[in-house]
């Protein structure tokens, strides 16, 4: 019997016992008050689900994915197999654990998947670097502040994701955060008969080439970005820069209000919080999308800010020179007094980058209406769905 068999069968057993067992403590109906309580203070177990994910443009599918943890080398798989959600996604985790069910962080992981845009396979089976458990221990204990409810929330979610050129990164989420906890894990370029990886592929296509070029028509746009871009192996390494930079929301009109429970920022490196968090990022990736809302004259305004790739790239990497790698930078925000014009600029030392290039999407809705509709106030990317707007990497 093959090793990708055997792995798959092996953990599995191995959960199934694991899942019989938490369906009859599940019986004792632990409250949500005591649930609550287990995930404070110095606890080592936590209700977490794994979750596998790729770029878009760039799907894998996998033979396996476990996360080991505990003393006796448990088995945590992910029973997906086929990930192009985009890079840091969260939502494709299927928790089917019953509630109030705890395990210690992961220690280990083991993946294998096939990279259908290079037609390869990549391997790993590496322990998760001590300083990384022990950042994402740290999370998991803490927790963080959610500002639109006011609520503590939990860190409930762990992501692998997997990137061209057998890169993965490593990412905690929860409902209203998500943060990178390692970019720099690294698998291995293997050898798998095709036959072991997917029987019914095999049977289909007899080849794994032919496989990976008829499974292209299966995302879209997948294929003709393949032929016009091919796979930009570095970007990934761009994502992940971080730099020392504050954002700043100013208006014109001195009596606008900043909602600031609603302002949230995403990056390029897949981190994800909103303003009122109260672990506010120091070193940051450059921004991808900052949404916030302002108040002002009986009107609401939601903006939506989705940056040009190519621009903030660029920009970040003038702006923060290897002369200028340490200095503090504002990325600033400012909104004119009828609220349809916005500058954007990056500022470092004493001099300014402008941002010219942002898609820009802002909605009025009248203070106090009961209708569930907003107005399109400005939009200067009219025309173009928000999903087109993700970087190519993403």
């Amino acid at each position: 019997m093959s090793e990708l068999i055997l792995q798959n069968n092996n953990y599995l057993k191995g959960r199934i016992v694991i899942i019989i067992g938490l369906i009859l403590n599940a019986l004792t109906l632990v409250s949500c008050s005591k649930i609550n309580n287990m995930f404070k203070g110095n606890n080592t177990k936590f209700h977490w689900t794994p979750t596998v994910v790729a770029p878009r443009n760039y799907p894998v599918e996998t033979g396996y994915a476990v996360f080991i943890y505990g003393d006796k080398n448990v088995g945590y798989p992910v029973m997906e197999t086929r990930f192009a959600r985009g890079i840091g996604d969260s939502l494709s985790a299927e928790d089917l654990d019953a509630p109030g069910s705890v395990y210690e962080l992961p220690k280990r992981i083991r993946v294998l998947w096939l990279s259908i845009t290079e037609q390869k396979y990549y391997k790993a089976d590496i322990e998760i670097p001590a300083e990384v458990q022990d950042s994402m221990l740290h999370l998991f204990q803490k927790g963080f502040y959610y500002p639109i409810d006011k609520t503590s929330e939990e860190y409930n979610t762990i992501v692998l994701t997997l990137l061209p050129g057998g890169k993965m990164w490593l990412t905690v989420a929860g409902a209203g955060k998500r943060t990178l906890v390692c970019d720099n894990l690294k698998a291995t370029e293997t050898h798998v008969d095709f036959k072991d990886f997917n029987k019914e592929a095999y049977e289909c296509f007899s080849t794994m080439q032919k496989y990976c070029a008829a499974a292209l028509g299966d995302y879209d746009g997948v294929k003709e970005n393949l032929e016009e871009v091919g796979i930009p192996f570095d970007l990934w390494d761009v994502y992940k820069e971080r730099f020392n930079y504050t954002i700043k929301i100013d208006f014109e009109n001195n009596k606008t209000e900043l909602d600031s429970a609603y302002t949230s920022y995403e990056f390029t490196n897949t981190d994800f919080l909103y303003d009122g968090d109260k672990s506010p990022l120091t070193m940051k990736a450059r921004p991808f999308h900052i949404g916030f809302i302002w108040l002002v004259d009986h009107y609401k305004y939601t903006g939506e800010f989705y940056f040009d790739e190519e621009e903030v790239i660029n920009v970040f990497r003038e702006a923060f020179n290897h002369g200028k790698r340490k200095e503090k930078g504002v990325l600033h925000i400012h909104i004119s007094k009828y609220n349809n014009r916005f500058d954007l600029s990056l500022n470092v030392g004493k001099d300014e980058y402008k941002l010219k290039h942002t898609n820009i999407y802002v909605f009025k809705k009248r203070i106090g209406s009961t209708s569930t509709k907003e107005e399109v106030f400005y939009d200067n990317c009219r025309d173009v769905d928000t999903d087109e707007l993700n970087f190519l990497g993403f």
